[in-house]
């Protein structure tokens, strides 16, 4: 994997990651470890400090959702993946990313 700081890039690579947040990462993650080795992760500032740092790494469809639609299902899918992902991270790198899961609980949507 290829990452500057600096305005220098490759003029190729087999594969371009655009955003160094949690998904772009994640992204040039799976492809190492599926054997591609030449991969270009770009970012326009430091990794994680964007989008991702902005979220707070909260996972949660049924608080942003307004309906049980398709897109909602494929959020909860994901949310299930997350402990999973989180645990590999560990055995890689010894970081704890903190998973929480006890949840929030919302007593009122509306004003009503």
């Amino acid at each position: 994997m290829y990452f500057n700081r600096s305005n220098e890039f490759p003029r190729s690579a087999e594969v371009v990651v655009i955003g160094g947040g949690v998904i772009g990462l994640t992204i040039a993650r799976a492809l190492g470890q599926r054997g591609v080795r030449d991969v270009l992760l770009i970012e326009r500032s430091a990794l994680g400090t964007e989008a991702s740092f902005a979220a707070g790494g909260i996972l949660a469809p049924q608080a942003e959702a307004d309906r049980a639609d398709g897109f909602f299902e494929l959020a909860c899918r994901s949310r299930d993946l997350y402990a999973e992902f989180a645990a590999g991270l560990f055995d890689e790198t010894g970081v704890d990313v903190e998973l929480d899961s006890t949840g929030t609980v919302y007593v009122a949507l509306t004003d009503e």
